[in-house]
C-alpha cells in the first residue's frame, strides 16, 4: 500500500449512543492517551480510514456503517458525484437529526417537570383535604 493510498486515521473520542447529552462540560474532552483508544478498521463511501476511538469496535463501525449509507443514500438520491459534497451534505443531515433529538429531548423534559409540579401540587390539595376531614 503506498503511501498515498495509506488509510486515514481519525480520533474520536465518542460518547455511548445512550448518552447523547453534549452539554458544554463535555465539548472540552481531555485528551485520551494512546493505550485507552481502540483501533478500527473501516471503510466509508470507499475510502478506508483507521479510527481511534475510546468506543468499542463494535460501535465505531456501527457508526460508520450508518454515514456510509447515508452518504450512498444522498449521492444516488441527489445524484451528486463530488464525494466531498456528499458528505456535507451527510453531515448536514446527521447535525439536523441531533439539533431535533435535542429539541424533542428538551421539550419533553419541559413538559415531565411540568408535570411533577402539578403532580406535587394535587398531592399537597389531598394531603391538605385529608387533615381537614
Amino acid at each position: 500500500m503506498t503511501a498515498q493510498n495509506a488509510p486515514r486515521q481519525l480520533e474520536f473520542p465518542w460518547r455511548r449512543a445512550a448518552n447523547l447529552d453534549f452539554s458544554p462540560a463535555d465539548q472540552v474532552m481531555s485528551k485520551m492517551d494512546d493505550y485507552d483508544l481502540k483501533t478500527t478498521r473501516v471503510t466509508i463511501f470507499g475510502e478506508e480510514y483507521v479510527l481511534k476511538s475510546g468506543e468499542s469496535e463494535a460501535y465505531a463501525r456501527e457508526i460508520s456503517r450508518y454515514v456510509d449509507r447515508r452518504m450512498k443514500q444522498i449521492a444516488r438520491e441527489m445524484n451528486i458525484s463530488d464525494p466531498g459534497k456528499i458528505a456535507i451534505m451527510a453531515a448536514l443531515e446527521i447535525a439536523d437529526h441531533l439539533f431535533r433529538y435535542r429539541q424533542n429531548r428538551d421539550a419533553d423534559q419541559t413538559r415531565a417537570v411540568s408535570a411533577v409540579a402539578r403532580l406535587g401540587q394535587f398531592l399537597d390539595g389531598v394531603l391538605k383535604d385529608g387533615e381537614a376531614a
